[in-house]
């Protein structure tokens, strides 16, 4: 009777293994959100007339996420450098629902590395709409070179950007939202936060900073009703890979992708960030095959991950240099 019962354990953890496989092998995003997907909390019925501020809202996934929360019924804030942009991702959200209304998107160019306008931007926001509920910190910018060759200052301009401006703001609307009865802080971090990238050390670092940052956070607003949202998508059809941040300071450069280079629309992007957001996930990664499974891989295997990738991984590296952003746009 015991042997019984150890082999039906042993047939449903081979049952679920191979599931978690199957699924791993074909979602275009980690099991948690894939099953947030399917059965969690639908995104209108939790973001409709919420305030929803987004950075790096003129292109690429924080254009898409804008559309998004349009979509669902969300009034939105939208936040970067270029007005004229901003402007037009507005009226492509108010087309997006009829029954939004030119009140219900604000927009508000700044740069976010100007720390000393994010108190002042914050006053805008809360004399528009009266609260903001949720933060969205997308602006960030990537960089590729080989990491010997770079001048500290990219190191430091990279990690002015992703990282310290996003510390920044999010300080200044968390004690707004301590004092107001909690909110949510969503960060677009990368998979290269996880696990890094050759040729994009700074970026990579950035990143990975973002998560000890924003996971410490996480734990010091237990039971205050502050929730933080951690978003890694892999790569995504935006604009970003047309002004890469190159190895001498001030230069910018459009990188060469392989052929058959394997991509996220913003679209899908945007989608499952709101599925990660409107169920307040802690972290959610999002790709396509095989960046996924690669990530498992590294998490759980690391020994295992390591041995693959010195072993075959080195083929992919040397692959990887000749395509390395070589035409400057700046």
């Amino acid at each position: 009777m015991i042997n019984n019962w150890f082999e039906l354990l042993g047939f449903l953890v081979l049952l679920i293994s191979l599931g978690f496989v199957a699924l791993m092998l074909t979602v275009d995003c980690d099991i948690i959100t894939f099953l947030y997907f399917l059965y969690g909390k639908p995104t209108e019925a939790e973001l409709k007339g919420k305030v929803v501020w987004v950075t790096g809202a003129s292109s690429g996934i924080g254009k898409a996420i804008a559309k998004e929360l349009a979509n669902v019924g969300a009034r939105i804030v939208l936040s970067a450098r270029r007005k004229e942009e901003l402007e037009s991702v507005k009226q492509e959200c108010l087309r997006n629902n009829s029954q939004l209304k030119d009140h219900d998107i604000l927009v508000l160019p700044f740069d976010v590395t100007i720390y000393d306008v994010h108190t002042l931007c914050l006053k805008n926001v809360l004399k528009h709409f009266g609260k903001l509920d949720i933060l969205i910190n997308n602006a960030g910018q990537t960089q590729q070179g080989e990491c010997v060759n770079m001048d500290i200052a990219v190191d430091k301009h990279i990690f002015d950007i992703n990282v310290f401006s996003v510390i920044n703001m999010t300080r200044v609307v968390v004690k707004y939202f301590l004092e107001n009865g909690g909110g949510l802080v969503v960060v677009v971090s990368s998979l290269s936060g996880r696990h890094p990238l050759p040729f994009s050390s700074a970026y990579s670092a950035s990143k990975h900073a973002l998560h000890g940052y924003f996971n410490s956070l996480r734990m010091e607003t237990y039971r205050k009703n502050i929730d933080v949202t951690i978003i890694c998508p892999g790569p995504v059809d935006t604009p970003i890979f047309t002004k890469v941040v190159m190895q001498k300071s001030g230069e910018l450069g459009k990188t060469k992708l392989p052929e058959g280079f394997t991509f996220m629309s913003p679209e899908r992007c945007a989608y499952l960030c709101l599925i990660s957001i409107a169920n307040r996930l802690h972290e959610s990664w999002l790709s396509k095959f095989p960046f996924i499974p690669i990530g498992y891989l590294q998490l759980y295997c690391p020994l295992l991950s390591d041995i693959f990738f010195r072993t075959f991984g080195w083929k992919k590296v040397e692959e990887i240099r000749k395509y390395l952003a070589t035409e400057k746009t700046q």
